[in-house]
C-alpha cells in the first residue's frame, strides 16, 4: 500500500530490537515501506541553556555560546553530547557547563571549549554536587583564566573518567574543599609555555582518589 507518512509505534509482539549500539538501531522487517526509530524517554537538546528537570538529554548538534552555555539545575539528570562540541566564552565569561547543589548528574562524550574569554571561563565548574560521573570529555580551557574541571565547595564522592583535561594557561583541574573523589584513566596537561601544575588540591581537600592518570607539564610537580 502507499505509505501515507504517518509514523505509529510499532508493538513489542511484532518489533523487536535486533541490536542497538551507540546511536545504531538494527532490527528486522517483513515488508518495504518507511520506517523512524527514536529512543524513548530522552530529551533532544539543540541550543545552550539550563537543564531544569531529571531525566536524559542528547545533544543533536554542536553549540557556541558568547558566555555560559549550560547549566544543570535537576538532580538525576544524564547529559549526553554524543561527541559534539561545546563552544562557551566567545566574548565574555562564562562557564561551558555549571553544576551546583546537584546530586546524580552524568556528563559524558562531550568536548568542552573555552572560545577565548580572559575571566571565569571554566569549561566545566561543579560545586556542592555529589555522586555524580563526568565521563569521556575533553576540556579544552584556551583563556588566560580558567580551570578545565574546577571542583568546589564540597563536591564530594564523584567519579571522573576516560577524559583529557588541557589548560594553556591555568590548571587543568582544581580541587577545592571536596573529597572522596575518584580520577581514574584520564590525561591531565598544561600547554608548554605554562608553568601551571596539572592538579591543584586547596583548602581540604582529602581522600580523593587517583588511578591510571596521565600528568604533562613543563615545570613543578604533577599534583
Amino acid at each position: 500500500s502507499t505509505d501515507s507518512g504517518t509514523f505509529v509505534a510499532c508493538p513489542t509482539n511484532i518489533c523487536t530490537e535486533d541490536v542497538y549500539s551507540g546511536t545504531t538501531f538494527r532490527f528486522n522487517v517483513t515488508g518495504w515501506t518507511s520506517y523512524s526509530q527514536r529512543e524513548t524517554g530522552v530529551t533532544t537538546v539543540t541550543a545552550c541553556g539550563t537543564i531544569s528537570s531529571p531525566g536524559r538529554y542528547v545533544l543533536l548538534n554542536s553549540v557556541t555560546s558568547t558566555n555560559g552555555c549550560f547549566i544543570i539545575s535537576s538532580d538525576d539528570v544524564s547529559f549526553d553530547c554524543a561527541n559534539f562540541a561545546v563552544t562557551h566564552a566567545t566574548s565574555t565569561s562564562g562557564v561551558g557547563f555549571l553544576v551546583y547543589d546537584r546530586i546524580n548528574v552524568t556528563i559524558a562524550n562531550c568536548t568542552i571549549t573555552n572560545g577565548g574569554a580572559t575571566t571565569d571561563a571554566d569549561n566545566l565548574r561543579i560545586g556542592r554536587t555529589n555522586f555524580s560521573r563526568f565521563q569521556n570529555l575533553t576540556l579544552n580551557s584556551d583563556g588566560s583564566v580558567g580551570q578545565g574541571f574546577r571542583i568546589e565547595n564540597q563536591s564530594n564522592f564523584n567519579i571522573i573518567e576516560d577524559s583529557v583535561v588541557v589548560a594553556n594557561v591555568s590548571q587543568p583541574v582544581w580541587l577545592t574543599y571536596s573529597q572522596n573523589n575518584n580520577f581514574t584513566n584520564n590525561r591531565f596537561s598544561v600547554a608548554a609555555a605554562s608553568s601551571s601544575t596539572p592538579i591543584i588540591f586547596d583548602n581540604s581537600s582529602d581522600n580523593n582518589t587517583f588511578r591510571n592518570n596521565t600528568y604533562t607539564g613543563t615545570s613543578g610537580s604533577a599534583l
